[in-house]
């Protein structure tokens, strides 16, 4: 099983690398790192070209949106499952050995939890295994969830419809298709 990790970024020159760094502790877990840049224009160019023999695909230019920079990611990812770590997200040091000891190869959405800082103290935050609960909540952590290439081709991508909730918009479309 193949990974691709895609992280889109704008104007992040205090967290881009933490993020990189984060992914690139994954220890030859990951089969392809893509970064698609929005047409940065502070600092963070330069940070990311400190890893740039280690990042397989680097995009830079405008978009219309985070929506569009998540699909050129996926247009782009030949893994069999495809992560997306935001510039702000980063990843557990064995994150990527769990999802792939524990994925079952069947699934088309794999969804984990995650730990959010808020300025203060950490927080752990559960994804919810009743997939009911997406018609009245976001009940899936979007920077925990792995995606399989294949349902992106079958059910679509991310609408550019939405300036916001557009994870919640792909989960929705992809439970009522029975994903």
């Amino acid at each position: 099983m193949l990974i691709s990790i895609i992280t889109p970024v704008y104007n992040a020159e205090k967290s881009i690398e933490k993020t990189i760094l984060s992914i690139l502790r994954q220890k030859n877990t990951i089969d392809q790192y893509i970064i698609i840049d929005g047409g940065s224009t502070d600092k963070t160019l330069k940070i990311i070209s400190k890893y740039k023999d280690k990042i397989d695909i680097l995009v830079s230019e405008k978009d219309k949106g985070i929506a569009d920079a998540y699909n050129k990611g996926v247009k782009l990812a030949t893994g069999d499952l495809i992560g997306i770590i935001a510039a702000n997200d980063q990843l557990i040091n064995t994150a990527i050995k769990k999802l792939k000891t524990n994925y079952d190869g069947f699934s088309d959405v794999i969804c984990g939890n995650l730990i959010e800082y808020n300025g203060e103290r950490f927080i752990r935050r559960y994804s919810d295994p009743n997939l009911k609960q997406l018609t009245t909540r976001t009940s899936l952590m979007h920077p925990a969830t792995f995606i399989k290439r294949k349902a992106y081709l079958k059910y679509g991508l991310y609408s550019l419809d939405y300036k916001c909730a557009i994870d919640r918009e792909l989960f929705l479309r992809y439970y009522k298709k029975r994903c």
